[in-house]
This record gives structure tokens, C-alpha cells and sequence, in this order.
């Protein structure tokens, strides 16, 4: 399931005229991005949270039925600012991303839409569960190259890293007796956070570059293309706090 809400601005243009005609060179523009992509989560799950504000017992329990051994759920919300000159084939681009990746498989999905109450004298896997959080922004330079046959975009990134939050979970359960009178939790994790000190909107806690392109080739009635979307790395600062916890 893949669901992405856009709203595209175009603030002014900038004339360049001629005596016989209007040319628009140059134009500012500001885009919102809202995009969920999952494996297992139907749209109508999310519509129900979005516009209802509830999630019914037998949605839940049908989310679960749907659920797959390992299931995924992403997040990306962004603000975008940029300039573009069609002259030059060129755009400047400064983008705000808000990320969020997990990964869970079906015992954790029990516990996040109904917790331990319903699952007394049971165990239950927390296995494989994986959350991530990031923010940062992008500064990007693109370039455009078009010819009859070539259209060709490459553009580089400098990334201002703001806020990393990652827990890994190796291994782990939890064992919830009858009524609640004892709950064995067991696990097995790895945590990256960054400086919680350095907590501003542009806050710099670490750097880092991307790359992307999109070549394409036409040829009478067959396309060839070959694209790199965001291809990068940030490298989080010393005061990243790294560590492991085991429960035994």
C-alpha cells in the first residue's frame, strides 16, 4: 500500500520579454509531501485513524489477520523550496524530510493495537523489530541536459543532519501470566541516538552528501533508463550516543 498526499505551490514566475512573445524563465515554487508505504497496511486502515479517529476492535483484528511474518511500515513527510531557471537547466532545491522506517512481525503488531491484556498465558515474539527516525535537510543542485534522443538529471545534495533515533531488537518476548501478576520481558537490542542537548529546528548534529540521476534513452519506439533516487550517507557527530542493552 502506497499513499502519498502533495500540494505544489507556484508563488510567482519571472518574466522575460520580448517584442513578440513571453517567456517564463525562471519560477519559485514550494511543495508539501505526505507519503505512508507499507506491506501489509490497507488505505483503509489509515483512513479510518486519519478521518475517524478510531480503529475498531474488528479493524484491528483484521489488520492482524492481513498481517505478514515481517511487516513494514514507512513514513516521509517534507517541505520543499525551490527555484528553478529553464534557461540554464538548472534548480536549486532546499527540502525539509522527516523519515520514519520500522519493520515488526505479526506477535508486536498484537501488542501494539491491543497491548498484554488479551494475550495472558501467552508469549509473544518481539523478534526482528527495527524503528528509525531521521531528519535532516537537503540542499540540492540539479542540472538538465535534453536532446531528441537524451534526457538526462543529475543532482548533489549537501545533508544537514538534524535528529537520528534507531532501536534494533535482535531478540526478544514477552510473557504476560494470568490477570497480570507476573510479565517476563526479555530482549536483546542495539540503540543509536543523537544529542539531546543540540535540539533546534536546524540543529546540526551531523553531515553528509547524496546523489541522484535519471538517465533516459529513446530510440524510434523502446526507452532505456537507468536512475539513482537520494543515494547517500550522513556521518552523525561524536555526541551520537551508541549502545546495547541486554536483559539477561
Amino acid at each position: 500500500m502506497i499513499r502519498i498526499i502533495t500540494i505544489i505551490v507556484v508563488f510567482f514566475p519571472f518574466l522575460l520579454l520580448s517584442e513578440n512573445n513571453i517567456t517564463f524563465n525562471n519560477s519559485l515554487n514550494w511543495k508539501s509531501n505526505f507519503e505512508t508505504v507499507s506491506n501489509s497496511i490497507k488505505n483503509k486502515y489509515i483512513n479510518q485513524f486519519l478521518f475517524s479517529g478510531e480503529i475498531t476492535s474488528d479493524i484491528k483484528n483484521e489488520w492482524i489477520n492481513n498481517s505478514l511474518d515481517q511487516n513494514i511500515y514507512n513514513i516521509e513527510f517534507s517541505n520543499q523550496f525551490y527555484y528553478s531557471n529553464s534557461k540554464y537547466k538548472f534548480s536549486l532545491k532546499l527540502k525539509d524530510r522527516n523519515i520514519i522506517n520500522s519493520s515488526f512481525d505479526r506477535d508486536f503488531l498484537k501488542l501494539l493495537l491491543f497491548g498484554n491484556l488479551n494475550y495472558q498465558d501467552e508469549k509473544l515474539s518481539i523478534n526482528n523489530t527495527n524503528f528509525r527516525a531521521n531528519r535532516f535537510q537537503q540542499f540540492e543542485f540539479e542540472y538538465k541536459f535534453n536532446t531528441r534522443n537524451v534526457n538526462f538529471n543529475i543532482g548533489l545534495s549537501y545533508l544537514n543532519g538534524n535528529q537520528h533515533y534507531s532501536c534494533i531488537v535482535n531478540n526478544g518476548s514477552i510473557y504476560t501470566s494470568s490477570f497480570g501478576t507476573y510479565i517476563d520481558l526479555n530482549y536483546d537490542l542495539q540503540y543509536q541516538f543523537t544529542d539531546f542537548d543540540n535540539f533546534t529546528f536546524f540543529s546540526n548534529n551531523g553531515n553528509g552528501l547524496a546523489l541522484s540521476f535519471d538517465f533516459k534513452y529513446i530510440f524510434e519506439d523502446k526507452t532505456v533508463q537507468i536512475y539513482i533516487d537520494d543515494l547517500g550517507y550522513i556521518n552523525w557527530n561524536n555526541n551520537t550516543k551508541v549502545g546495547k542493552i541486554d536483559s539477561n
